[in-house]
């Protein structure tokens, strides 16, 4: 997938999370992520485009530009611990961190660079986030 566009890079995420996550919502970040709120039974996974970081020398020669976008992965869960048959927040980000780490994309790979708590979101659920890094070139 060389000189992927953001939607192909995004959709391949999240067909991979849609793999690993077959009893939960996956889906990109609603249009109004601030009234967003957890329908689902088991909890939901969310992503979207964090940022765009580019390679200090620009291209003048039109030779193309390295470039790292960044996706953000929200894990929104109704425990942070495992219970019966729903897994936690907890749960969720192992098994989101083994489906994506080293997915190829374009001319490199999906690496993390952060993983951690994010908020108490409505209703009381628990979200958790990663963001991972991949490195790309387009001309």
């Amino acid at each position: 997938m060389p000189n992927a566009s953001l939607n192909s890079m995004a959709e391949a995420i999240l067909n991979k999370l849609k793999d690993a996550f077959p009893d939960h919502e996956v889906d990109h970040y609603p249009d109004n992520p601030k009234t967003y709120q957890l329908a689902h039974p088991q909890g939901a996974i969310l992503i979207t485009l964090q940022e765009r970081n580019f390679d200090e020398g620009q291209a003048t020669d039109g030779t193309g530009q390295m470039n790292f976008p960044v996706f953000q992965v929200t894990y929104v869960s109704r425990s942070l611990l495992s219970k019966k048959n729903n897994p936690g927040a907890y749960d969720l980000l192992d098994q989101g961190r083994a489906a994506l780490n080293g997915l190829e994309l374009g001319i490199g790979n999906l690496n993390i660079l952060w993983e951690g708590f994010l908020n108490i979101g409505p209703g009381g659920v628990w979200m958790y986030g990663q963001r991972w890094k991949h490195e790309d070139y387009f001309e």
